[in-house]
């Protein structure tokens, strides 16, 4: 099973990740909503930008505030949380092709 979706269907949250859970937390800098300096930080998954990746790292709190989004777009089956279908190649002259990556995590948040 994975971790929190017991308590999700009950209708409760699993605790968020913290420093001293048992995770590889380093030190370094949030990549996500605080973009602290220098902080201790958990690595979330990759980041992936045109093809290539560099890896994605947050703080506590910003585990803690993206965790909540998450569940609270599975409580409400926000339509945002979907990924978007894949673009295509255009084939028209001048047509842009751009191929959107999508960014995926290996590692649950829970």
């Amino acid at each position: 099973m994975i971790p929190g979706i017991a308590e999700f269907a009950r209708g409760g949250l699993p605790d968020p990740p913290n420093t001293d859970d048992g995770n590889d937390w380093v030190d370094g800098v949030c990549w996500l909503y605080c973009g602290q300096q220098q902080t201790r930080v958990l690595w979330i998954g990759p980041a992936t930008v045109a093809g290539a990746q560099a890896p994605m790292y947050a703080c506590g709190a910003c585990i803690k505030e993206l965790q909540a989004r998450i569940w609270h777009s599975l409580r409400t089956h926000d339509s945002s949380a979907r990924p978007a279908p894949p673009r295509l190649p255009s084939t028209a002259p001048g047509g842009g092709g751009e191929v959107v990556t999508a960014v995926v995590a290996d590692r649950s948040i829970a």
